[in-house]
């Protein structure tokens, strides 16, 4: 923001500065200057500085990492628990396409595909197509527009073209209405979640659309998406499962006609397990005594029964009912849910002949022996997701909360970890740690770094953009990553440690025995999938830290097994491979490192310590939180002493113009709906960066917008080693170094 002087500072409102302030500044920055060299200047103002749509070749694209085409070496499989092709194990390092973005322009596609190559990024999933956009001109839900079809098309076709898989969702967020023949939309659960599971229509729907969009043939292509070896996967329904809706009392009170098609098949479940209704009510009857009140809670009530179809079905917020009919109602809930992800499965693989891999849903929304019998498994996790006080995403009214992953031991990435099933491949569709968090820039490097420990198989960043306005100058929302200089500068360096393989997997696997009676045993008492995870049977989600995990999924119930523990005071983590380190030693002031032959990292708190990242040196000056986020690459060369060239990035603070951010108690802030003006503003990051080579043989360059070289950068000797000087003079946030 300007002062009353005219000078850009972050003191305050323009009232609370002036010259004087300016003078303490200065002060503050001289003494600054004596105690760190010639790099660090805490409250120089922060700068502009947009990443450029257009990179040229150079340090920061890092495209010839990607095969091309996408699909070059035949379809990705599910094999060994992993994703292949014919040229052996594959990985993505992806992103998000929401709404409109998924139709955009040929000129825009043409762009947005050469850009997400150099940034590392090798498979899109397209979501939320089927809300609105694709059905364009059409006068309902029912039938696909051929022009916006037609830019699906030509998008897919250039993102093939630049080595970028694609990953297509199915069901996200189409509403059917009146038009469609489903009246009394505002009664039923938001976009028809869990109802679609069993309700008759809305599965053949279902089915129409997934004929319609995967049979049709792509002109620029020529194949149609069942036999496109470019489509990576095919997800069914996003967030979707009938256990969630029930766990979250949506399908209690169903309007007509749906409550009498769900209590319907509730009836026809009973018939096929007691035959009659006094089968019925002798297994029952003996459990009333043990439920007092519960009697026509679930319970046949007078003329109820299971020949009328009549039998009430199980409310899951009902506060008496009977043990055995809750457990009856837990078990059909499993086998209806199963059977529509069965169905659905087999008419993609049977009836349309789809070949790439299809998943169901999300873990934690159905039971992980469900969604283990498809070809691959994936979950979702944000750090600090937006929280809607009043109205459901109500853009006036929200905060997020400003603390930094690196403070909590896992947190999100752990219960990641603990979702994943022995044997199958699993990825991660959507993550983020969403503006305007001040440490969000922590999020990909980590999530890179610890996907590739537990050896997932996908990581996608949600979303790259909502819309076609793929050029803004601004950090437009809570999500959007497409003009965030914090994510999008260490894509490349987070693409080396996923994609490249920089860093190894972890050598042990901790996996733990679950069985279908466990997950059914923890349903009958939670009354929700969540915690059908390895940490809701006994592992410690912190083994994550250091280990492999998973779990290992069978029919029946395991033996006594106590799982690995963790010190009650552990405060520093490393991975049996050394190549990664979680540090809490100090309360508050966490911090996570990368250490590799090709890849360094660091980000967390300073708090005034120098960090070896193997024969890397790192000394970080004051920042205006005590924090910041450093990465760097060897691009071309094989380590940090050999010749090549190196990208390094260093990020602090980044905000809007004029963006004015309200912190509340309890480390809440919001922006409300005031997100700033153009351009995005960033924190030069004061640094010495000690390299394991004479200065002599080491040039670097400050990068401009897009990557460019725009002036060298100082090198010194540091004990007959070259040290870089970066510091924001150079008001930029990514540097080139060239080891001769």
């Amino acid at each position: 923001m300007k002062c009353a002087d005219g000078r850009l500072c972050d003191t305050g409102p323009p009232l609370h500065c002036g010259p004087g302030t300016h003078l303490m500044k200065l002060g503050t920055m001289l003494l600054l200057v004596l105690a760190f060299g010639r790099t660090v200047s805490a409250r120089e103002p922060l700068f502009p500085f947009v990443v450029s749509y257009d990179a040229p070749a150079g340090v920061t694209n890092v495209s010839d990492w990607i095969a091309r085409p996408a699909g070059g070496a035949g379809f990705v499989r599910a094999e060994d628990g992993r994703f292949a092709t014919d040229a052996g194990p594959i990985r993505f390092w992806a992103t998000n396409l929401c709404f409109e973005a998924c139709f955009c322009s040929h000129q825009q596609a043409d762009r947005l595909a050469a850009r997400l190559a150099r940034l590392g990024i090798n498979c899109v999933r397209l979501h939320h197509m089927d809300s609105r956009a694709i059905w364009g001109e059409s006068s309902n839900k029912l039938t696909i527009d051929p022009k916006k079809l037609e830019r699906l098309d030509y998008l897919i076709h250039r993102l093939k073209e630049h080595g970028i898989y694609v990953n297509i969702n199915l069901h996200v967020s189409r509403w059917l209405d009146e038009a469609e023949g489903f009246p009394k939309r505002q009664q039923r659960p938001r976009f028809d979640k869990g109802l679609d599971n069993f309700e008759p229509r809305m599965i053949e729907l279902q089915e129409k659309y997934a004929r319609d969009l995967l049979t049709h043939v792509n002109p620029y292509t020529r194949r149609a998406y069942t036999d496109e070896p470019a489509v990576a996967m095919v997800e069914i329904n996003n967030e979707n499962a009938l256990f969630a809706a029930w766990s979250w009392n949506q399908l209690d009170d169903l309007p007509e006609p749906y409550a009498t098609t769900y209590r319907k098949f509730w009836n026809r479940w009973l018939r096929a397990k007691y035959r009659t209704t006094a089968g019925l009510l002798t297994a029952w009857k003996f459990d009333i005594r043990r439920t007092p009140g519960a009697v026509g809670s679930a319970y046949p009530g007078e003329g109820e029964t299971i020949e009328d179809e009549t039998i009430p079905v199980v409310r899951h917020g009902a506060s008496l009912v009977l043990e055995i009919s809750r457990r009856d109602f837990v078990h059909f809930l499993w086998d209806t849910e199963a059977a529509y992800w069965q169905r659905m499965y087999r008419f993609l693989k049977k009836t349309l002949g789809v070949k790439s891999p299809v998943s169901g849903t999300q873990l934690s929304y159905s039971p992980p022996s469900i969604q283990a019998r498809l070809d691959y498994l994936d979950a979702h996790s944000y750090f600090q997701h937006p929280h809607f006080p009043g109205r459901s995403w109500d853009m006036k009214n929200w905060t997020v909360r400003n603390v930094a992953l690196v403070n909590r031991s896992g947190g999100t990435l752990s219960h990641l970890a603990v979702r994943r099933v022995a044997g199958k491949p699993f990825t991660v569709s959507e993550y983020n740690h969403p503006a305007p968090n001040e440490y969000a820039a922590e999020g990909f490097p980590m999530i890179a770094a610890f996907g590739a420990l537990q050896g997932w198989d996908g990581i996608f960043s949600f979303a790259y953009s909502h819309d076609t306005d793929f050029e803004p100058r601004r950090i437009t929302s809570f999500f959007d990553i497409k003009s965030d200089p914090s994510k999008l500068v260490h894509m490349p360096a987070s693409a080396a440690m996923f994609l490249r393989g920089d860093v190894a997997p972890a050598e042990r696997l901790v996996a733990v025995d679950v069985s279908v009676a466990d997950q059914r045993k923890m349903l009958y008492s939670a009354l929700n999938p969540w915690g059908l995870t390895a940490a809701g049977f006994r592992l410690d989600p912190r083994v994550a830290l250091t280990d492999r995990v998973a779990m290992r999924l069978g029919p029946t119930n395991p033996p006594t097994w106590d799982p690995p523990g963790v010190p009650k005071g552990r405060r520093v983590f490393v991975s049996d491979t050394g190549q990664l380190r979680w540090d809490l030693s100090i309360e508050g002031a966490g911090y996570f490192t990368v250490d590799t032959p090709r890849t360094k990292l660091f980000t967390g708190f300073v708090h005034g310590r120098q960090f070896a990242l193997g024969d890397v040196r790192l000394k970080i000056g004051e920042t205006r939180l005590d924090w910041a986020t450093v990465s760097l690459v060897a691009i071309d060369g094989e380590r940090f002493d050999r010749p090549g060239k190196i990208l390094l990035a260093a990020t602090g603070v980044v905000r809007n113009q004029d963006a004015r951010l309200a912190r509340l108690e309890n480390n809440n802030v919001t922006l409300g709906n005031r997100w700033g003006s153009e351009p995005v503003l960033c924190e030069g990051v004061p640094a010495e960066v000690v390299l394991p080579v004479a200065p002599r043989r080491v040039r670097c360059f400050a990068l401009d917008e897009s990557g460019q070289r725009s002036e060298p950068v100082e090198v010194i000797s540091r004990d007959g080693r070259a040290c870089l000087l970066l510091g924001p003079r150079y008001k930029t946030v990514w540097y080139e170094v060239e080891v001769r």
